[in-house]
């Protein structure tokens, strides 16, 4: 994942669980995006994305990099149908329209 996914990846946790990052400070939030890059940088955007989502609908606790990641091989292991077919359309989204999507 990129750093701006990862950056959009925690604005999606900051509106579904938004007590998560109260209070935080600009330097801790920075150490928040920096730690959760450090961590996905090597994953696919639109996989991670797919476990995430995964969890927005499982769990009521803010999820941990760790979190995600098991969501997502959990969809891939078992051939999640719908989440396989996020993971194809996302990556086959043109540059253009990927570029349009991260302005909405």
């Amino acid at each position: 994942m990129t750093r701006d996914e990862v950056k959009r990846l925690l604005s999606m946790i900051k509106v579904v669980y938004p007590a998560h990052s109260k209070g935080l400070t600009d330097e801790e939030y920075t150490a928040t995006i920096n730690a959760w890059h450090f961590v996905l940088e090597e994953y696919d955007g639109a996989y991670i994305g797919a476990g995430l989502k995964k969890l927005f609908k499982s769990t009521v606790f803010p999820p941990t990099p760790a979190d995600v990641i098991r969501a997502a091989d959990e969809c891939g292991k078992y051939g999640d149908a719908l989440f396989l077919r996020a993971v194809r359309e996302t990556n086959a989204l043109p540059a253009l329209v990927d570029a349009e999507l991260k302005v909405i």
